[in-house]
C-alpha cells in the first residue's frame, strides 16, 4: 500500500511540479483541491470503461463537475493531456439536464442534498460517479474520497463499479476501503 501511494504521490508531482514545496500539507489535508484533481486525472488511467462509453478510439475522455467548481484554477491543468490517446476534456455542469456525456463526474460538496437524485440520475450510464461528500459511495456513488489520519484516503463502491461497467485496477483497489453501498 505504501508503494502504491508513493506511486500516486510522484504522479503528484509530475502532473503538479509547482506544488513540492506544499507537498506535505498536501498530504495532510485532504481538502487540498490539487491532491483531488489529481486523483480525478489518475482515475482515468485507473479504470476501465465498458464498451459503448465511447463512440470511438479517438473520443476524448471527458471529467465533469456538477455543482460549484472546487478546483478554481487547478481545473485548467488537466486541459490538453492525454490518456491512452485520448485527449481529457473538462467540463462544468450547474444541472442533471446538462451532463450528456461524461466519463467522470465528481460531485461537488454544493450537491449534498441532491446525492439520491444524481446517483439515480446516472444509473447504468457508464460513469465513474467521485465525490468527499460524506458516505457517497455508499449511497450509490462509485468512489469517495474519505480522511484517514489528515490523510486521503478512498472508499470505492464496488457493486456500483459493477453497475455502470467499470473495472478498477487492482492497484487502485489495494489503496482503498472496500464499501457495499445501494
Amino acid at each position: 500500500m505504501k508503494r502504491v501511494f508513493l506511486h500516486i504521490l510522484l504522479i503528484i508531482l509530475m502532473l503538479f511540479p509547482g506544488s513540492v514545496s506544499n507537498l506535505a500539507a498536501a498530504t495532510a489535508s485532504p481538502e487540498d483541491s490539487q491532491v483531488v484533481l489529481a486523483f480525478l486525472y489518475n482515475f482515468t488511467l485507473f479504470v476501465e470503461w465498458p464498451e459503448g462509453a465511447f463512440n470511438s478510439k479517438d473520443d476524448p475522455i471527458i471529467i465533469g463537475i456538477i455543482g460549484d467548481d472546487p478546483f478554481g484554477e487547478g481545473l485548467h491543468s488537466l486541459k490538453g493531456r492525454t490518456v491512452n490517446g485520448r485527449k481529457v476534456l473538462v467540463n462544468i455542469f450547474k444541472d442533471i439536464q446538462d451532463v450528456r456525456v461524461c466519463h467522470i463526474l465528481f460531485v461537488s460538496d454544493s450537491e449534498r442534498d441532491r446525492v439520491a437524485t444524481i446517483v439515480a440520475a446516472f444509473r447504468k450510464s457508464k460513469m465513474l460517479l467521485v465525490s468527499r461528500i460524506p458516505d457517497f459511495a455508499r449511497r450509490g456513488g462509485t468512489i469517495n474520497f474519505i480522511t484517514t489520519s489528515n490523510k486521503i484516503g478512498l472508499e470505492i463502491n464496488l457493486e456500483a463499479a459493477k453497475r455502470e461497467g467499470l473495472t478498477i485496477n487492482s492497484r487502485l483497489l489495494n489503496m482503498s476501503k472496500i464499501i457495499s453501498g445501494s
